[in-house]
């Protein structure tokens, strides 16, 4: 059974629409994801309203079944607002909750593309690949943040078509393309669209829907990012047929006799499957699945089939056709007929999908297959790493932090950026219990500074762009400065530009005074080392070093 079957046998057995959770939440304002559950319990808000009308605009109250109340004050047009405001993607949800494929929700999203924030100077060849290399790498480890590091670099332009190209192109990590895909965030949903219809979904049927669709990326382990991955397939498949069967678009099929002609279509349906060949593209849609919901079960299912039997499980934990077929069946017109499982069962037993695999990737490295290869992987190499205490003079102020000196914690204001993040703990994603360290991993690459949590191989969650800068030192108390400076005296001060990198693919920049670093163990001459380094490669004018 599915979410929609289980909500609605609920439902018929007494369950309360107006119930809440303990964060105060609505049941239909959790169904993010599925769209059609949320259509039954906006329906059923609707009828709860028509039926009892007086007790809502009264204000009477509704008993809870905890012994809490709902709507003490509420009226009949303040429930009618919540159930109206709740959208899916595209448009406002349809009054009725049966699905129909003349209700096909129609992806066109809103796409504010964003600017690069190295200026365009600065973007030389070696530049641009050096960057692309970095971002491959922080991809590896935080998909989003790697993106954004993309972006913001200027390597790849801000468009869905040209992230998924670079997605497609570049040898990124499958395991981690799918995992990103998979999110709840906006640029995930908008990119898996993207992805999954860049690809001809026409001629296909179950297995080969899924092969095609979700080529050059693995399934994620997590269940709800592959429901939302397997969800977005059905979309995209449901729609390009009914697009083809628009423009008069029909499949390749071998001649027939006049008496298959002259066969119902659900028979042809299954004369086709006995030869073998599994039923694909508008007799699929039009004789078999009544309803995109169906096709994404089908699809979800299909996977699980496969994770089972390849798994390395005894052979009596392994499903067999009966079995698996018994789990499809919720005794509704929406049961697919077991003439068509066959086949797709068959598919799956007789070998693993790479696509559907549970197996780790193997490391991947990013291209360097350009001018600067030969000095591209020693350009980003680690000069100089160490852990550190940063303060910034120009950080956004702390929540309740008056009174508090202008060099601000830099990690806890990190952190506080993070609450604009779409990745923050919620009611879905439980947060971490880990006390705030003040210490972060400092290194530097080329010409950037990066920051991050742990010193693990580049899991950045912020960096810094050296181009024209002051270095002032401390030697006795192990401390080191930087000040941007410009080489105009009438152009207003400069300031470093720190780019906070979002785990939802976002970026966000912080222009400061002054970063002060404390180091945590005598590296001063190393870090001195480095940054001189790299001002003799750089030709942009610097001030001399100036001790404190």
């Amino acid at each position: 059974m599915g979410r929609q079957d289980v909500v609605s046998v609920l439902l018929r057995n007494g369950a309360h629409v107006h119930s809440r959770t303990t964060k105060g939440q609505l049941a239909v304002e959790l169904c993010s994801d599925d769209v059609a559950t949320r259509r039954l319990l906006q329906k059923e808000m609707r009828e709860t309203i028509a039926l009892h009308p007086t007790d809502y605009r009264l204000g009477a109250s509704l008993e809870m079944p905890d012994d809490r109340v709902f709507g003490g004050v509420a009226t009949s047009d303040s429930l009618e607002s919540i159930v109206n405001g709740l959208q899916v993607e595209g448009g406002a949800m349809p009054k009725s909750c049966l699905t129909s494929p003349s209700r096909e929700i129609r992806f066109e999203p809103f796409f504010v593309p964003r600017a690069p924030l190295i200026p365009d100077e600065d973007l030389e060849l070696e530049m641009v690949e050096l960057c692309a290399y970095l971002g491959c790498q922080i991809f590896e480890g935080q998909p989003g943040r790697g993106l954004a590091f993309l972006v913001v670099s200027g390597c790849v332009r801000d468009y869905p078509i040209d992230l998924v190209g670079f997605m497609r192109t570049a040898k990124l990590s499958p395991l981690q393309v799918g995992t990103f895909l998979g999110e709840d965030f906006s640029l995930s949903k908008i990119l898996r669209m993207e992805f999954l219809n860049s690809v001809c979904l026409v001629d296909t049927g179950i297995v080969s829907a899924l092969r095609t669709g979700l080529a050059g990326l693995k399934v994620p382990q997590d269940l709800q990012k592959l429901h939302r991955l397997l969800g977005s397939l059905s979309e995209v498949w449901w729609r390009q047929q009914l697009r083809a069967a628009r423009l008069g678009l029909k499949r390749k099929e071998s001649p027939k006799d006049d008496s298959d002609k002259e066969l119902p279509d659900n028979l042809a349906a299954a004369v086709e499957v006995c030869s073998s060949e599994e039923i694909r593209g508008p007799s699929l849609r039009q004789t078999l699945l009544p309803s995109i919901n169906s096709l994404h079960q089908l699809f979800f299912s299909t996977v699980m089939l496969h994770w089972n039997l390849h798994a390395p499980l005894p052979p009596s934990q392994k499903l067999s056709f009966e079995a698996w077929n018994a789990l499809n069946r919720s005794g509704s017109k929406e049961d697919v007929p077991a003439w068509l499982l066959e086949p797709v069962y068959t598919a799956v037993a007789q070998a693993p999908l790479e696509e559907l695999s549970l197996e780790l990737d193997e490391p991947q490295h990013p291209p360097t297959s350009g001018r600067f290869a030969s000095t591209l992987k020693v350009v980003a190499e680690t000069q100089v790493e160490g852990w550190a205490l940063v303060f910034g003079d120009g950080l956004p102020v702390l929540p309740g932090g008056l009174g508090k000196p202008n060099a601000a914690n830099f990690v806890e204001c990190m952190q506080m950026t993070g609450m604009i993040s779409e990745a923050t703990a919620t009611a879905r994603t439980a947060r971490k219990d880990s006390p705030p360290e003040s210490a972060v991993w400092l290194s530097m690459k080329g010409p950037f500074f990066f920051f991050a949590m742990e010193p693990e191989p580049l899991k950045p969650f912020a960096f810094l762009h050296l181009k024209s800068w002051v270095t002032e030192l401390d030697p006795s108390r192990s401390c080191f400065s930087l000040r941007a400076t410009n080489a105009d005296a009438e152009a207003p001060p400069a300031k470093l530009q720190l780019i906070v990198l979002l785990p939802d693919g976002r970026f966000q920049a912080f222009h400061l005074k002054k970063l002060n670093f404390e180091l945590s163990d005598p590296t001063l001459q190393l870090w001195t080392q480095a940054l001189q380094a790299l001002k003799d490669q750089q030709s942009a004018p610097c001030a001399v070093d100036v001790p404190v």
